[in-house]
């Protein structure tokens, strides 16, 4: 098994291979994939800076809370081990995935893979800033890898994902492309369902800021968003705040169970589809945006008795003043 980590230990030929550690290299393994060039140090200042050349098969697993960015420079990177074994698995760590080409950047399971596990799992820090996500497995993951749809990205408890660009695809009809048990929000990117499934299904905290959502609308397809906590032993109930994005689909979202949707920003093509979870001060205007609800204000021309009421109250105020300091001048006068 092709497993790789801050400090490997590669068994060959039965004997125990200790590499020696260089500050400049992630990975020093003699079965590393040279498609893959490495810089860098691990830290936050300087992290490992891992760059595919050409298309790459290569198990990743993050450990010792390291900093490591991914370039996939329009190369397409997949699992090296086919059995029980996602690309890329986080277990404690900072990892950016960019792609400095036009685009073409992948990363995926090998076709041929029977794992119950996602493409990318995450335990710890998770940044998409390019390059797809392809969630192309057929077999199930849940949160203990039992039976339940499979997914592109696993999101576990306490993980947190942000994704400012890039793109997230389904490519068949047992797979999720996000599954969120931890905190993640969605700033930009293209999310492009084309299979029956929801490509995200949300089970914790979620916050939308922007994005493009679109489908192929198969068949039975089911809505864009599922927000439902279900039985994947996450504590408490779910909750889903979509503050903009453009919803090219006319199915959105599906709330079940504990899932609570708030929606105060977005453009959307069906917003009947989604006005029971707007928010309070929003409504939608004749393009499908949601905007601020106009503020009612009553003012004196909308109540004509109004300005003559105050004017009455002051004259008889001006009256009742002045016969009392003309009172006031006689009784002196007098005296």
């Amino acid at each position: 098994m092709k497993k790789l980590m801050l400090f490997a230990i590669v068994a060959i030929t039965g004997f125990v291979f200790m590499p020696t550690v260089n500050a400049q290299y992630m990975f020093e393994t003699p079965n590393f994939d040279k498609n893959i060039t490495q810089t860098g140090a691990g830290t936050k200042e300087s992290p490992y800076i891992l760059k595919l050349e050409k298309d790459a098969k290569q198990d990743f697993e993050i450990k010792d809370g390291i900093y490591v960015e991914i370039d996939l420079n329009g190369h397409t990177l997949q699992n090296y081990t086919t059995e029980n074994c996602s690309v890329i698995y986080i277990e404690d760590g900072t990892v950016t995935i960019k792609d400095s080409s036009a685009g073409e950047g992948k990363i995926q399971l090998q076709t041929d893979a029977s794992t119950n596990l996602p493409t990318i799992g995450n335990k710890g820090t998770l940044i998409i800033e390019g390059g797809t996500i392809v969630a192309n497995n057929g077999a199930h993951t849940d949160i203990n890898h039992k039976e339940g749809n499979s997914t592109g990205i696993l999101n576990y408890q306490g993980a947190n994902l942000t994704i400012n660009g890039g793109a997230i695809e389904t490519a068949n009809d047992t797979v999720w492309g996000i599954t969120n048990l931890g905190k993640t929000v969605i700033n930009d990117g293209t999310f492009n369902q084309k299979n029956k499934s929801s490509i995200i299904e949300n089970s914790a905290d979620m916050t939308i800021n922007g994005g493009t959502f679109t489908s192929t609308d198969a068949e039975g397809q089911e809505p864009m968003i599922t927000n439902d906590k279900g039985d994947l032993g996450v504590e408490g109930a779910s909750i889903l705040r979509i503050m903009g994005g453009d919803f090219q689909v006319d199915k959105v979202i599906n709330e079940v169970g504990d899932g609570t949707t708030e929606i105060s920003g977005g453009t959307y093509i069906n917003p009947d589809g989604v006005k029971e979870y707007l928010v309070q001060g929003v409504e939608f205007d004749e393009e499908g945006n949601v905007i601020a609800s106009p503020v009612s204000t009553e003012t004196e021309e909308s109540n004509p008795n109004t300005s003559d009421i105050n004017l009455f109250m002051l004259m008889s105020l001006i009256v009742m003043s002045s016969v009392g300091l003309g009172y006031t001048i006689k009784k002196r006068f007098n005296d």
